[in-house]
């Protein structure tokens, strides 16, 4: 309960975000105190707030305008948004708050708000001012968001690049001793945190293997923390040929309580997975001993399960805009083909054709176990007993359904 009403505060909060007459604040230009500044806002306990958020302030002491960009904004109420959500083309949104009201939901939730003012001259100051005004109206704040190459974080980032150009040089030495992939770089976050635990999972289910290569130190930068390290390090070419820092200030805006390491559950997919695993294992040698078919209906819905779930990859694969979801090696266990094998197992006599099958799954699944740390992708690891039930109850119902002079099948 609590961790729904946090989602839905965090939710309405964010509609306001977008000023109710749908338009941008009118604000014609920055006076010479103007600061522009990138702001970092630390990860929170639920999974859609495990990376932390960044946005742009924009403050003009002389004027009293303090405002928000965040790029971080979307609607329930868009045109079909759940299938635009499974599709790939959700539409994100910039949208503008005051600053204090931005501010006071990250302080409600009790983290950490950081503030890097930029040295930038009162051109560029009002150069990146314009760009966000232009950015914030009705008909160009929308765009389709992008996982890891086009988000809340890399948007910021792209706005400096673009008014910056090449006078910007972001150091990079923060990734000098590290070697993380894409994924890697989600799961320093969420994998050792049993309240993600599931969240993780469908991760590693639903995304392939083109987020299993190194990330390069430009594309760190789709994480708020590394953009914030990014920044910290940055320099500016100036006009007189001097280089100077591109942060002017650091500023800690509210400091959060330290988290707890994790909220400990035992009902995580490796708890849940082996559990099942050694439950099927005794039903099976049950079954093996009494030379009788008695889980003809586990089966039916076990392999259905895993069809669908091919089914999905499939879509995810070749149907939507989900280019982090193609190449996935879970395609080698969940075959969309595991639907007709359920509801031919209910078949009284099914076709012979179906024993090449379960034996052919049973080959395979067994291959991807045994070559499970030499796979181009990072399958999560709670998929294994998952995997060694799939064998199991392949051989299974091999032996006592289709072998029938073996043994004494239930009805279908």
């Amino acid at each position: 309960m609590a961790i729904r009403f946090r989602g839905l505060f965090f939710i309405i909060s964010l509609l306001f975000t977008i000023p109710t007459n749908g338009q941008a604040i009118v604000q014609p230009t920055l006076s010479p105190q103007a600061e522009i500044s990138l702001i970092t806002c630390a990860p929170g306990s639920a999974l859609f707030e495990a990376f932390g958020h960044s946005a742009i302030r924009v403050n003009d002491p002389v004027s009293g305008f303090d405002m928000a960009y965040n790029y971080g904004v979307f609607d329930f109420d868009q045109p079909n948004f759940y299938l635009n959500f499974a599709k790939g083309y959700l539409l994100y949104k910039l949208g503008t708050a005051e600053f204090d009201r931005f501010l006071y939901q990250y302080m409600y939730f009790d983290r950490t708000v950081e503030e890097q003012i930029l040295d930038l001259t009162h051109d560029q100051k009002n150069a990146v001012f314009k760009f966000l005004q232009l950015n914030s109206l009705p008909e160009n704040r929308e765009y389709y968001y992008d996982y890891f190459f086009d988000n809340c974080a890399t948007r910021p980032r792209d706005v400096f690049i673009e008014i910056l150009g090449d006078s910007l040089r972001f150091d990079y030495g923060y990734a000098d001793t590290l070697d993380y992939t894409i994924r890697g770089l989600i799961d320093r976050y969420i994998e050792d945190k049993d309240q993600f635990a599931w969240g993780d999972l469908g991760i590693d289910l639903g995304l392939g293997a083109n987020i299993d290569r190194l990330a390069t130190p430009f594309e760190y930068m789709y994480q708020p923390e590394f953009l914030y390290l990014a920044f910290e390090g940055a320099t500016l070419a100036q006009a007189d040929g001097s280089i100077s820092p591109l942060v002017n200030q650091t500023k800690t805006l509210y400091q959060g309580a330290p988290q707890s390491d994790q909220i400990s559950t035992t009902f995580t997919p490796s708890f849940v997975f082996w559990t099942l695993l050694v439950l099927l294992a005794i039903a099976s040698a049950f079954e093996l001993w009494k030379q009788k078919y008695q889980l003809l209906a586990f089966d039916f819905l076990f392999f259905a399960f895993l069809g669908l779930y091919g089914l999905l990859l499939v879509f995810l694969w070749f149907f939507t805009n989900h280019t982090a979801a193609t190449h996935n090696w879970n395609m080698l266990w969940g075959w969309p083909t595991h639907v007709i094998a359920a509801f031919l197992v209910l078949i009284r006599k099914p076709p012979k054709l179906l024993k090449f099958y379960f034996i052919l799954t049973a080959l395979l699944t067994s291959f991807l176990l045994f070559f499970w740390a030499w796979l181009p992708q990072d399958l999560h690891d709670s998929l294994i007993p998952f995997l060694i039930l799939i064998v199991m109850r392949s051989l299974v119902v091999i032996k006592l359904k289709l072998m029938p002079n073996k043994a004494t099948p239930v009805q279908a």
